[in-house]
């Protein structure tokens, strides 16, 4: 695939976590205390320290999976109360990203595995809530029981939402497991690296390191299509 092939693209669905905003430090701090009070709530006997010592920074499913192995945590009472518990305070607006979204002229939809209290309170802070039509958001909330890892419906639901085919829209995503589902049903696929110098690109048919620099190059690659295409002269009624 070239990537003069956008300019066929209709819409793009993005992913949020790790693709609209990164696990950064900033991230990895407050996702930290999140867990830390989603763990005392849970009424885990731990103290304070204990509790944000046994949370991993950088993965915080993994250690809602933790809970539920260790302590027989509810993964679902342990998800929503993470999400609950976590404050978009890390979020950091992009003006020239909001700026490239508005200027893209394609319908921009979100498919994520975050709950839509989450996904609202982020978009929020990133300052996206007007590019995210509410009716083009699916969240996990709105899965019915599926899961972008291992199913294809999540794809079709929110491309159908979007009143367009599969097969003019991108999905880009920081996890190649859920490029491949996206790919079986003909969705161009690019895959948000956030600088991993060795990530698993097998079902990725581009691969940028920011969603920044993607919707750049999309954005410079349809330009340039435009541009491209011969103008005509209407005659001049006599």
């Amino acid at each position: 695939m070239k990537i003069s092939d956008i300019k066929d693209i209709k819409a793009i669905v993005w992913d949020l976590e790790q693709t609209l905003y990164p696990y950064d430090e900033a991230f990895q701090k407050e996702s930290r205390k999140a867990l830390a009070r989603t763990i005392l709530e849970l009424g885990i006997e731990m103290t304070g320290q204990e509790a944000f010592d046994y949370a991993e920074a950088a993965y915080p499913m993994r250690t809602i999976k933790r809970l539920v192995n260790d302590f027989d945590v509810d993964f679902e009472e342990g998800f929503y109360t993470y999400y609950n518990n976590l404050d978009p305070l890390f979020l950091n607006p992009s003006q020239s990203f909001t700026q490239g979204l508005n200027n893209s002229k394609v319908a921009h939809g979100l498919l994520t595995n975050a709950n839509r209290n989450w996904t609202d309170k982020a978009l929020y802070a990133l300052g996206l809530e007007a590019v995210f039509d509410v009716k083009n958001i699916v969240s996990i909330d709105d899965m019915n029981g599926a899961s972008k890892s291992n199913d294809t419906a999540p794809y079709q639901m929110i491309c159908t939402m979007l009143d367009i085919d599969t097969k003019n829209s991108v999905m880009v995503d920081d996890k190649t497991k859920n490029l491949y589902q996206a790919k079986k049903l003909g969705m161009m696929t690019v895959l948000i690296t956030g600088g991993d110098k060795n990530p698993d690109t097998s079902h990725a048919d581009f691969i940028f390191d920011t969603a920044e620099e993607f919707l750049h190059k999309f954005n410079q690659v349809r330009n340039m299509s435009v541009q491209a295409k011969p103008s005509y002269n209407k005659p001049k009624l006599k």
